[in-house]
């Protein structure tokens, strides 16, 4: 069996998306490529949601609904892996939707360079409709990369992209191998959190600058506002960064302490704009040591720009957060 012929599984964890869920479903239902799998996740939705899920159902066999306690997006995706019987895994967000050849044009890609994961960008959608093409950090109309300089396009050229989990296909066995990797559940930054271990793990990527997906912005997803759990969870994934480091070459090591003080500033910045500054600065102080104490020869690293060393001169003399107030 050719790739051309293997089975995709598109997994779609669905909570509290009644408005917009249909148009996500037909979305997949359109697909050129037609050996797909549909894994509907009702991830305990208190909506229509489910009600909608088993409507599809009847339409299409191609569907498969599972109905389960409501447990948050990582979880739902989870379950979605653990039932998918594909070659190849694509995962939708319920509140978006997919252009009709996504899975073609991925599966095609895949099997053109003999790749393990294959990306393509997309469409910020907005309320009213208007949809913007993300700039991709690569320029290029297809870029392949091979081992090591995956991981390291990842943190040098650290994009939306790249980071998210939506607008891939993956090889199952980044799941479901016997060096699987799952989503964490209870984070509300899942994909930062596992996305630089399976570009660590991959033999070859290869990038598409052609928008096939269309992620949806809505004012009020999670990821609209800024809570005392995002900076908690910043700071998970932080320190798991600097685990990472240690056991890397010291060129990539340079470019992940970079990543690590522009997410600290970056996190800084968004809780003042929140207004919630005074209620996590105890976090804030804690990451700030995690900087300090695992970051090396900052004024060495032919990464770091003058701004990243400026920056960290601020951290050092614990003096930045005066400095972003003004």
């Amino acid at each position: 069996m050719s790739n051309k012929d293997k089975l995709i599984s598109i997994i779609v964890p669905i909570y509290k998306v009644e408005k917009y869920l249909k148009k996500c479903i037909e979305s997949i239902l359109k697909q050129t490529y037609k050996n797909i799998e549909i894994i509907l996740v009702d991830d305990g939705s208190p909506d229509n949601c489910g009600k909608i899920c088993d409507y599809y159902k009847q339409m299409d066999k191609r569907i498969k609904v599972i109905h389960k306690n409501n447990g948050g997006l990582s979880e739902a995706r989870n379950y979605g892996i653990r039932e998918a019987r594909g070659d190849y895994l694509l995962f939708v967000d319920s509140d978006d939707f997919i252009a009709e050849n996504i899975c073609e044009i991925l599966i095609n890609n895949i099997n053109k360079y003999s790749a393990d994961m294959a990306i393509c960008n997309f469409y910020y959608v907005f309320e009213n409709k208007k949809a913007i093409k993300n700039e991709m950090s690569s320029k290029k109309d297809v870029q392949v990369l091979e081992k090591e300089n995956i991981i390291r396009e990842y943190f040098l050229n650290y994009s939306v992209d790249l980071n998210v989990a939506w607008n891939k296909l993956y090889k199952k066995d980044i799941f479901k191998g016997k060096n699987a990797i799952l989503f964490p559940v209870g984070k509300l930054h899942e994909d930062t959190y596992i996305m630089y271990k399976i570009y660590y793990n991959l033999n070859k990527l290869v990038r598409i600058n052609k928008p096939l997906y269309y992620y949806r912005q809505r004012n009020d997803s999670i990821i609209s506002s800024f809570s005392i759990k995002n900076v908690e969870d910043i700071m998970g994934y932080i320190k798991d960064y600097y685990i990472f480091s240690k056991n890397v070459d010291e060129d990539l090591r340079q470019m992940i302490q970079i990543e690590c003080i522009k997410q600290y500033i970056g996190c800084i910045r968004r809780s003042m704009k929140a207004n919630i500054f005074n209620d996590v600065k105890y976090l804030i102080y804690d990451m700030r040591n995690i900087i300090i104490n695992n970051t090396k020869k900052i004024f060495n690293n032919k990464y770091a720009s003058f701004k990243i060393k400026k920056h960290y001169l601020l951290i050092k003399l614990k003096i930045e957060i005066y400095y972003l107030k003004r």
